[in-house]
């Protein structure tokens, strides 16, 4: 019998609350990040992504993969792999938004064939 959501799952509800403003796109490690205050393991790396995993199969979010940028001081998220704001290149970082939130996203940087669960094979708009 489930006891609610756990930890990581509480910790990405609470990045993608309504309260958070319109239009949210939380990448997952960045909420790893915060909640832990120094740099994660590679099991926390994991829990985090089987939270989200759990949230999306569950319709409580939907996960993109975008690209963010590699520089700490700039971070900004983009739809290649190129960042838009200092011209760096980017790293490819799972992201959840909520689940009632259009973005087209169909051909996200031609990654292939991601994950069944991830948005971005079935999303036709």
């Amino acid at each position: 019998m489930s006891r609610g959501p756990g930890r990581w799952q509480r910790a990405l509800l609470a990045a993608l609350a309504p309260e958070t403003g319109p239009d949210v796109l939380v990448p997952v490690n960045n909420v790893l990040w915060n909640e832990l205050g120094r740099a994660p393991s590679r099991t926390e790396q994991v829990a985090i992504r089987r939270a989200a995993r759990a949230l999306v199969l569950t319709g409580k979010a939907r996960a993109v993969y975008l690209g963010q940028c590699r520089h700490l001081s700039c971070d900004e998220l983009s739809r290649t792999f190129i960042c838009p704001a200092c011209g760096a290149g980017c790293r490819l970082v799972l992201v959840l938004t909520r689940p009632d939130e259009h973005i087209g996203l169909r051909s996200l940087l031609g990654i292939g064939a991601p994950p069944p669960w991830l948005s971005v094979a079935g999303d036709a708009k």
